[in-house]
């Protein structure tokens, strides 16, 4: 809101106009992989119609802080402010029932991605992959994430019983009723984790990929729960050959990859730190669950 009424100066009728055209404008882009339009397109579109050509004051704030363009593209920028406007419109605006329908509206069912981290001089580079041939809804990750948040913010005791508990019961469901190991594998299983690892003096964790299905999405992008897994001690010679004697290692030069999705060895996913890492993601799940059981729906993220 402090954005809004710093373009605006005070307006109040400008005010609900530039709310307005965030609102509609993240409409048209949402779905897209970048908020990007031809020019031509978008000076046919009811979005500069019904917002922009008549009203000079609106359109110069917009061209002036909410778009970039050239001879042929329109660009929109300051994209968070796009999403709160739009996420305001519907936390405050529609009534409980209806968020019911709205919410597997936004998101929808998405085929799984493809999560890639690599340690590049000291630092997580993330990428996130969508496989050619999966149907997807909100490409931008980004985007995404900052839905999730700000409903979560804005409408959290709704939100978090009516979106977020059964996403986070459907994964639990998943994982099944065994005991903590049997979680453990079923969790590695299912997001077919790799590990990359490096060899110099010694053998060290370097990189990794997993698959993200929607309800581990929702989990990492509301910070219940990290499923990257770093800080994990070097292998020791003698596992990676044992894992080598195995087939369960790929390598190229000085580089090794290991399936870990495919080893059912307690004792070595031990070792390699994951079983570790994985029981405390359930945990940290498993505890919010609790949570919302007893009836506490309030904020997960609190600042």
């Amino acid at each position: 809101m402090k954005m809004l009424t710093h373009l605006t100066q005070g307006d109040s009728t400008l005010l609900i106009n530039l709310t307005n055209f965030c609102i509609d404008s993240f409409y048209s882009f949402m779905y897209r992989e970048k908020p990007l339009f031809r020019k031509g397109e978008f000076l046919k579109s009811n979005i500069y119609r019904d917002h922009l050509a008549d009203n000079p004051s609106l359109k110069n704030i917009v061209y002036e802080h909410l778009i970039l363009e050239d001879e042929q593209w329109l660009r929109f920028i300051n994209i968070p402010l796009f999403v709160a406007c739009f996420s305001m419109s519907i936390c405050f605006s529609v009534d409980d029932d209806k968020l019911l329908e709205i919410y597997p509206e936004i998101w929808g069912e998405n085929s799984k991605k493809i999560k890639r981290i690599q340690l590049e001089n000291g630092k997580e580079l993330s990428e996130l992959f969508y496989p050619e041939f999966g149907e997807y809804y909100i490409y931008n990750s980004e985007w995404e994430s900052i839905l999730y948040r700000l409903f979560e913010e804005l409408k959290p005791y709704h939100f978090n019983q009516f979106y977020v508990e059964p996403a986070i019961k459907r994964f639990m469901k998943h994982l099944g009723d065994g005991d903590e190991s049997s979680k453990v594998l079923q969790l590695i299983s299912t997001m077919e984790l790799l590990l990359e690892y490096d060899q110099h003096d010694e053998i060290n964790h370097i990189g990794q990929q997993y698959s993200i299905n929607d309800e581990q999405n929702l989990i990492e992008k509301l910070e219940i729960a990290d499923f990257d897994f770093w800080d994990l001690p070097p292998i020791p010679q003698n596992t990676l050959t044992s894992l080598i004697k195995g087939d369960l290692v790929k390598q190229k030069e000085n580089n090794w990859k290991i399936p870990v999705c495919k080893i059912e060895n307690i004792s070595l996913l031990k070792e390699l730190g994951v079983y570790s890492h994985s029981l405390t993601c359930i945990k940290k799940i498993e505890n919010l669950l609790k949570r919302f059981e007893n009836g506490d729906y309030s904020k997960i993220i609190v600042p």
